[in-house]
């Protein structure tokens, strides 16, 4: 499976599959499914119990990266972090009015998303969903409880009235991040897309989503304070614009810049300064070197295609295997800056993971 922007992408994805498939046989007929999505959305899933006539909403939870990565291999914070009140109760409202509809009597997870501010909903099961049991832990209501309970004839009024399933609260930011096997398939690119690669997860909790989310990143291997301060960056001619900004706001904080040639000029055309590399096989110093010597904090890379002996193939593996964070959002870029800034505030925050809930 590929998300694919344009007909060169396309034209790649088709001779790779002319060639052979996942199992070593060449994709010699179909069917070929086509399927669009929204792009520049923000994803949210939601989690909720109902007994058919009243509904408890559990959970909003919102996406970290871009649309087009599973919602399994996301990163997903729990309460919202961008988007309006008034969105958050508009999610409420047909959350609970599309539970009452579908006579829910148990568990649903909802997925939804937000593009130019007109929320989508994506789809609706009727079902325990993987983020249930982190929503539980971290607000401290018995949801999978409680859920069986109204499977069982049990209505939600007397579960409140009953136990203490669904008493419990948390001013707390919490973050889901997801895990990757990558050290067991070398030859796998660490590009997220559609299929879902995440084999765990990992919980980021804090006073602020800047301390939850450097916490995150420290338990999924990425400790974000140990290099030098400095970020990486190399971008697809469609993505170049949306950069600046945030590229900007790094090199005004300090950050020193490092950049492949075609980015490098147009950062340069854009007032900001960075030190070009050559690319892997070139001379000293390169794309890879500079991860190696620890010089750099972030990369933020738009890949074209995946799965390919590229440079940025390269570069992506080396990140993971060097414990350095890879980005290919402005989303996740200013996620990042701001775990980044709060590292102090991450070691102040501590308490024992059984007083979470």
């Amino acid at each position: 499976m590929r998300v694919v922007k344009n007909d060169d992408e396309l034209k790649n994805y088709l001779s790779i599959l002319a060639t052979a498939d996942d199992d070593g046989n060449p994709f010699s007929s179909g069917p070929l499914l086509i399927d669009q999505f929204l792009t520049e959305t923000i994803e949210i899933d939601v989690d909720l119990i109902s007994d058919g006539k009243d509904v408890f909403i559990a959970g909003i939870l919102e996406h970290l990266e871009p649309a087009g990565v599973h919602s399994g291999d996301s990163t997903a914070v729990l309460p919202p972090f961008s988007i309006t009140e008034s969105m958050i109760k508009e999610i409420e409202d047909k959350s609970t009015t599309l539970a009452k509809a579908l006579g829910v009597k148990g568990l649903l997870n909802i997925q939804f998303a937000i593009k130019d501010d007109t929320l989508f909903i994506l789809e609706a099961n009727p079902r325990a969903s993987r983020t249930m049991p982190f929503v539980s832990k971290v607000t401290g209501n018995q949801i999978i409880k409680a859920g069986t309970l109204l499977m069982l004839g049990h209505s939600l009024d007397s579960i409140k009235k009953t136990t203490n399933y669904l008493n419990s609260s948390t001013n707390k930011v919490a973050i889901k991040k997801a895990i990757f096997p990558w050290s067991r398939f070398p030859a796998e690119d660490t590009m997220l897309g559609p299929e879902m690669k995440a084999t765990g997860e990992v919980l980021g909790i804090g006073r602020s989503f800047g301390v939850a989310l450097n916490k995150a990143y420290a338990a999924a291997g990425v400790e974000i304070n140990e290099n030098e301060k400095g970020i990486f960056v190399s971008l697809s001619d469609q993505e170049k614009p949306n950069f600046i900004k945030i590229v900007k706001t790094y090199s005004d904080l300090g950050f020193k810049i490092y950049s492949t040639y075609g980015t490098g000029e147009y950062l340069k055309n854009n007032d900001i300064n960075s030190t070009i590399v050559g690319r892997a096989d070139e001379t000293f110093p390169t794309s890879l070197t500079i991860l190696q010597d620890k010089l750099i904090s972030l990369v933020i890379n738009t890949p074209t295609f995946a799965n390919e002996y590229t440079d940025g193939w390269k570069i992506r593996r080396l990140s993971h295997e060097t414990g350095v964070a890879v980005v290919s959002s402005v989303r996740e870029a200013e996620a990042f800056l701001k775990a980044f800034l709060e590292t102090t505030k991450s070691f102040e925050d501590m308490e024992a993971i059984q007083n979470v809930s």
